[in-house]
């Protein structure tokens, strides 16, 4: 419950992002191919909705029952090939010296 809790309060990431493969529609919202979907991670962790308003709050007993469960599947079109996109540049590049 205390790695749980401190994982709600402290995520280890401050984003996730996501990269549309193919044009999408989320009810009324067309989201097309090749748009970078981002999500502040905190802002999800403190939701009155979810977690009521003690969101801020070092409560480990709110995992007292467990983790809440959120059912997934995967599209019969999924084809696994996971790809690393985050690249970080120096726009003119990083000159070395030794010392």
């Amino acid at each position: 419950m205390m790695i749980h809790e401190s994982l709600h309060l402290y995520p280890p990431t401050g984003v996730v992002s996501r990269e549309v493969f193919a044009d999408m529609k989320f009810g009324d919202i067309i989201v097309r191919k090749r748009v970078y979907i981002r999500t502040v991670i905190l802002t999800q962790h403190t939701d009155w909705g979810i977690w009521e308003p003690d969101s801020y709050t070092f409560n480990p007993e709110r995992f007292a029952d467990g983790i809440l469960q959120f059912l997934f599947s995967l599209s019969p079109n999924y084809i696994h090939k996971p790809s690393l996109r985050l690249a970080i540049e120096a726009e003119h590049g990083v000159r070395l010296v030794r010392m």
